[in-house]
């Protein structure tokens, strides 16, 4: 099972040139929910980030895999490798509000 260790780090950080703000963090038992403030949106837009806690082994691979569920990419995988290091989560995050805009 993933383990964030200090999901406030991701609280405040800006993505897509400002456009959106990370508001909030919702931790349930299978999920973490990152919300995303739209600063450009004219009405009070929210778009979430949902990073699931239970991976899937991939034998191919040979590791863990995590799914992050947003708008209109619902399979996007990372590794635990891959999300220890919070450039990488950041980086993570702009792609797929990048991605949920387009």
């Amino acid at each position: 099972m993933l383990n964030i260790v200090n999901t406030n780090k991701v609280i405040g950080k800006t993505f897509v040139d400002g456009r959106f703000v990370c508001t909030y963090v919702q931790d349930s038992i299978t999920q973490w929910r990152f919300q995303f403030e739209d600063l450009q949106s004219d009405s009070k837009r929210f778009l979430w980030i949902e990073l699931h806690k239970v991976g899937r082994w991939d034998d191919e691979d040979k590791r863990v895999y995590y799914t992050l569920g947003y708008y209109k990419a619902p399979l996007h995988r990372v590794s635990l490798d891959f999300f220890s290091e919070l450039e990488n989560v950041l980086s993570t995050f702009e792609e797929a509000l990048n991605t949920s805009i387009k």
